[in-house]
């Protein structure tokens, strides 16, 4: 079950103690009001955090302030709702400096915050981010750092295609649905790291440029 979002998130000024600190709040509001009738379901297996973290340079106190906000979530999570997962989602950008860097900063935040599951994204869809082969050493490290539990660390597959720049004017995103060769290879590429896999996609990207893409792929 996801919490709560909002458009301006990592911006400068949403990496302030004072942003992060009403930022847990307003997730703790949520989660609280929605335990009591979630911990009736057996299909309930825990919380999305949606809050996604970068791996993008950031100053000391930003880093420091992020940590505290992850830890501090993630364990009144547990403390709410004992035994159950606590999950985020997490990606890499082409301007993170180093994939050792990205990997110290992981591993501090699944360590330190006791993040049950990360979902990467592999960023292969979206203009934006960095294509599934610059990802692939910071994968590599992550996953043989986790060695015996990798289980905390699952390959989100981007199945779509962005079809205009993210610095488009109209700033609507457009995408149509990748080809089934490139997914296989994507899942190849979790296969040889030893990790779970799961395909990302949203029907909205498939309207207007999309159908036709659409209906041929199917």
């Amino acid at each position: 079950v996801s919490q709560s979002r909002y458009s301006t998130w990592w911006t400068e000024q949403s990496l302030t103690q004072t942003a992060l600190q009403h930022t847990l709040s307003t997730n703790m509001q949520l989660a609280s009001q929605l335990q009591s009738q979630l911990s009736q379901h057996a299909c309930f297996q825990g919380w999305y955090i949606p809050q996604e973290a970068e791996a993008i340079p950031l100053t000391r106190q930003q880093l420091a302030n992020l940590l505290h906000f992850y830890t501090e979530l993630s364990h009144q999570l547990k403390r709410l709702t004992p035994n159950k997962l606590v999950t985020m989602s997490g990606y890499k950008q082409t301007a993170t400096p180093s994939s050792f860097d990205a990997v110290q900063w992981w591993q501090r935040l699944l360590n330190q915050a006791a993040i049950d599951r990360l979902y990467f994204q592999d960023g292969y869809g979206v203009w934006r981010l960095s294509p599934l082969h610059s990802s692939e050493s910071l994968l590599s490290h992550l996953a043989k750092d986790l060695d015996q539990d990798r289980s905390k660390l699952w390959l989100v597959i981007e199945s779509f295609e962005q079809i205009n720049p993210a610095t488009t004017k109209d700033k609507q995103f457009l995408a149509v649905p990748a080809k089934p060769e490139r997914i296989c290879k994507q899942l190849n590429q979790a296969r040889a790291l030893g990790l779970a896999a799961v395909l990302y996609t949203y029907s909205d990207y498939l309207r207007s440029k999309g159908r036709a893409a659409y209906r041929d792929w199917e």
